[in-house]
């Protein structure tokens, strides 16, 4: 029997270690359980009336009452001839049915409520399908306004799912994170045209909460981002920089328990520690934030420890599957802090960890070769100044002398391989050569040379 007991426990212990890592890396603790930021949490978590319905409407499936429901709406649509009424009508619906989910996955213990929260899911993709065909009869000059509302709703309808993910039970994380990526695909397939800007006013629309509630979209979009194409990902990084500034207004001057307070809501974040650690990066890059730099590093410092422990803990094949999922076909900063920490503190992976250290340094000397202007470059140095590579330093430097400057204040400090700031007489150079040739344009004609006058040349 004894024997059997530990067959058993080496049989789970040799499927959780082949888990795919990223499954891993997303375990964190429920914040639920910090009583010191439970006013906080309460306050920016996404409720039946964030979504425009009351919580009395929330019926599960299978019950009279969901059944009720739904003849009611669809009554109502059938006799109404507004097309923009019978959209907002499927958006209701498809917002009853996650919330019908919500209350069933953190209790989703039995086969019916399992049954049950999987036909809620079912119908909230169907709604949302057919919230899509009602949408192309919705007249030109009446879209954006329900566009808008779809965009501000799908970003709360994304954190709910990412709060769910965190706290359901493990059978039902897997399904829930197939219906919100399969959601999130097709929500930017049907609405990528002005995507950027419409995004950026959805996150002005979710501001309101806490003072921490922009880490909560930075989050969202964070998630978001994973899982769509890298075409879509530049489109949502400007509503990330919104989302920055808002939180930076919201967040000047807190006092030490406030401080304490948003190190505890950064690190409940529904989202993984590399995820986490990316925004740490961002609003480090962002300026300055009241003094909370020395605490961001500090975060960064435990997240950065948690995750080559993680990593540490794995067996020889999902380590090489971590490596290869997280830092193939992407880079940044982060990423190269996470490949300098293995390096120092997992010997055996040195070596292959070297290697993907150089192909992410590769991969942002091209990123640096390819912007297009000094605005594009000082973006990339500000993300890169934690990083501490001094080839990247170099790289911004030489793409800098061949860029011409967009504006004196946008003009990029140039740094020795030490970070000490030099001169950049070639951005002076350039800029007097500009100069030179908008006048000659605008007079119409060469500017002629200009001789020495001489003795002889005077009667």
């Amino acid at each position: 029997m004894k024997k059997l007991k530990l067959l058993s426990l080496l049989v789970v212990f040799g499927f959780f270690s082949t888990i795919l890592p990223a499954k891993l890396l997303a375990q964190t603790t429920d914040p639920s359980s910090d009583p010191t930021i439970a006013a906080e949490l309460s306050a920016d978590e996404v409720t039946a009336d964030d979504l425009g319905v009351s919580e009395d409407e929330v019926k599960l499936p299978g019950t009279f009452g969901h059944w009720w429901n739904n003849f009611k709406i669809n009554t109502r649509s059938a006799f109404t001839t507004d097309e923009v009424k019978k959209t907002e009508l499927k958006l209701k619906q498809a917002n009853l049915e996650l919330l019908a989910a919500k209350k069933l996955a953190n209790v989703a213990n039995t086969d019916k409520i399992k049954d049950q929260l999987d036909k809620a899911l079912v119908n909230y993709q169907n709604r949302l399908a057919k919230l899509e065909e009602k949408l192309k009869n919705v007249p030109e000059d009446k879209k954006q306004t329900i566009l808008e509302k779809l965009d501000e709703q799908q970003l709360k309808h994304q954190e709910i799912f990412n709060r769910l993910r965190e706290s359901a039970p493990d059978k039902i994380k897997e399904r829930l994170s197939e219906v919100q990526k399969e959601q999130i695909k097709k929500w930017y397939e049907n609405h990528k045209e002005d995507l950027s800007k419409r995004l950026q006013k959805a996150v002005e629309n979710n501001n309101n909460g806490s003072k921490f509630k922009n880490l909560q979209n930075l989050g969202t979009l964070k998630e978001m981002s994973a899982s769509l194409p890298e075409e879509a990902r530049a489109k949502l990084e400007e509503a990330m920089a919104t989302a920055q500034e808002r939180l930076k207004e919201r967040i000047q001057n807190l006092n030490a328990e406030e401080k304490d307070k948003l190190e505890k809501y950064l690190k409940s974040l529904p989202t993984d520690d590399i995820k986490k650690t990316e925004i740490i990066n961002s609003l480090q890059a962002n300026g300055d934030l009241s003094g909370l730099q020395s605490r961001l590093e500090k975060i960064k410092a435990e997240q950065l420890e948690k995750i080559k422990n993680q990593v540490e803990n794995l067996d020889e094949s999902a380590k090489e599957k971590f490596l290869k999922e997280y830092f193939d076909d992407e880079a940044n900063v982060t990423r190269l802090q996470i490949l300098e920490k293995l390096k120092n503190d997992i010997p055996s992976l040195k070596i292959k960890v070297q290697a993907l250290d150089e192909k992410q340094i590769q991969m942002l000397k091209e990123k640096i070769q390819n912007a297009g202007n000094q605005k594009e470059l000082e973006k990339l140095k500000k993300e890169l100044e934690n990083a501490n590579k001094p080839i990247l330093r170099k790289e911004i430097q030489d793409q800098s002398s061949k860029l011409k400057p967009d504006d004196n204040s946008l003009k990029i400090k140039i740094e020795d391989e030490n970070g000490v700031e030099i001169e950049d007489e070639s951005s002076d150079d350039s800029e007097k050569s500009t100069d030179r040739e908008l006048e000659t344009k605008r007079r119409g004609k060469d500017i002629p040379q200009v001789r020495p006058l001489n003795s002889s040349s005077i009667n």
